[in-house]
């Protein structure tokens, strides 16, 4: 059972948590703000200081802002995908807080910062590759498992990050997890029918996958070994969906999305 308590909530829906990040110390939260004709804007809020800060996203009439990401470890910056709505081919960019351009990645689907900020990850294409966070340069390329085509997650612990990884035809999914230094990937769950497991999250119980999509249902829940997996009850009342958005410390950071209640990212103590 989750203790809750809401960080950010509203009634419309400018406010997009689904874009949103949380800063490695637990005290900044990034969201962004829809981006229409006029363009987005990125905002983070310091619950230290209690501030806003953000800048404006450029506008353009074929690119949307599809992800926000801050880098690691001190989220000085921030990662944002860009979707070319024609062709539906992303980029990446990196800007300071104050919105200046420091690294264009094209042709890039997601990217994730490794905790210790010399590195990256990027979706280009159908793989994964690790990069420098300096110059964006390739020092790596990840094997995916054998007939299957995987999207990043998120850093599971300081050493290693999670992949989703399909197969074929799409009905099974499971997670992995991948070192960012070498090596091949770890299976981390096991499919028993469709769909699977889209990520995992490392907890003092197990590890919790989000979302667990076992035919018609979905779930969060403690998963200790792979084919292992007991849901979790989560109170997010007015919220009809949720998933996992970080766990730092002893706190769960869940989504929950409502049809006309907007979104809110709460903290919920396992």
């Amino acid at each position: 059972m989750f203790s809750c308590k809401e960080i950010s909530s509203v009634v419309s829906a400018a406010l997009l948590a689904s874009k949103a990040d949380v800063s490695g110390d637990g005290t900044r939260f990034l969201f962004t703000h829809d981006d229409g004709p006029a363009g987005a804007a990125v905002t983070v809020y310091d619950s230290t200081a209690r501030t806003w800060r953000g800048f404006a996203v450029p506008a353009t009439s074929s690119r949307r802002l599809a992800n926000v990401k801050f880098t690691r470890p001190s989220g000085a910056a921030v990662w944002l995908t860009r979707l070319d709505r024609g062709t539906g081919v992303s980029s990446i960019e990196r800007r300071s807080i104050t919105g200046a351009l420091q690294l264009s990645l094209p042709k890039a689907d997601a990217i994730l910062p490794s905790p210790d900020g010399t590195t990256f990850a990027v979706n280009v294409g159908r793989s994964i590759s690790v990069r420098s966070n300096a110059t964006g340069a390739v020092p790596r390329t990840l094997q995916a498992p054998s007939g299957r085509v995987c999207m990043l997650g998120h850093n599971y612990d300081p050493t290693s990050f999670t992949t989703a990884c399909y197969d074929p035809d799409g009905q099974r999914i499971d997670a992995y997890r991948y070192s960012w230094s070498s090596g091949g990937p770890i299976a981390m769950t096991k499919a028993t029918a469709p769909f699977g497991y889209t990520d995992v999250w490392r907890a003092t119980p197990g590890i919790v996958a989000s979302v667990a999509i076992q035919g018609t249902t979905a779930d969060i829940g403690h998963a200790p070994r792979p084919g292992v997996f007991t849901p979790i009850k989560t109170d997010l009342p007015n919220y009809f969906d949720s998933a996992i958005r970080d766990i730092l410390g002893n706190y769960v950071y869940v989504l929950g999305r409502g049809d006309r209640q907007g979104e809110g990212l709460r903290p919920g103590e396992p």
